[in-house]
């Protein structure tokens, strides 16, 4: 399978990029800065700004030509609270500031639409392509009971809705598209009290992806196949 995983470089994305190879994939991964993600001669490492859309094109293109084509695009590339100096105003309604809310949802909602979009005509020239979006079940409506972290749960919220949309708009294509909840993940993002490794978490999502069919096209599953709520 020929597998392209945005965010590659640490944590959860690189587990998967590990996992991938270990199924025999050839991958391709992107990172912001390639110098620093050291991945071994078997990936493919393609420099990625998944808030420039020029960027996003050229990464996708030098991803597909390397690989001879694309089966499976993972949406993995994404960002919280941590990822900006001025975290507080993602996170409580008291300290809400417009500037790092809107670039969370660009990274995680729109930014994967547009690797997405930029992917499409190797998915569609796959036997079968499929879509991963590395979703969170902070994005889950009906599971939110608390008040915070406005931001990353809006944004996930958003990937969910993008990608069913997708999914019904690719479907006549062949091209299966679902959102997967890893999990609370053992990353820098996730913290030391996650329960999940991220080596578990990324076998549950690769197996979720080699599965995946037109028929299952649309779903939030967690990282072990599950039915998660919307």
């Amino acid at each position: 399978m020929r597998t392209m995983i945005t965010g590659g470089g640490r944590g959860l994305g690189r587990a998967l990029v590990e996992e991938c190879l270990r199924r025999g994939h050839r991958v391709a991964t992107t990172v912001r800065d390639p110098s620093r993600a050291d991945l071994g001669p078997d990936v493919t490492v393609v420099p990625m700004d998944v808030e420039d859309a020029e960027s996003i094109r050229s990464a996708v293109e030098l991803a597909v030509t390397a690989l001879g084509g694309l089966d499976l695009l993972v949406n993995c590339a994404g960002a919280n609270a941590k990822s900006y100096p001025d975290a507080e105003g993602t996170i409580s309604i008291a300290g809400l500031t417009a500037d790092p809310f809107l670039g969370i949802v660009r990274v995680n909602t729109v930014g994967p639409l547009l690797v997405a979009q930029a992917a499409l005509p190797a998915l569609r020239a796959a036997e079968a392509g499929r879509i991963v979006n590395v979703s969170s079940w902070l994005g889950s409506i009906g599971g939110t009971t608390a008040g915070w972290n406005y931001a990353y749960a809006a944004s996930k919220a958003g990937l969910n809705m993008v990608t069913r949309i997708l999914a019904n708009e690719l479907r006549e294509d062949g091209i299966a598209v679902v959102a997967v909840n890893p999990g609370w993940v053992r990353t820098d993002m996730g913290g030391p009290r996650a329960e999940l490794t991220p080596e578990a978490s990324a076998a549950g999502i690769v197996t979720v992806a080699e599965e995946l069919t037109p028929e299952g096209s649309g779903r939030f599953v967690d990282w072990n196949g599950a039915e998660h709520p919307w």
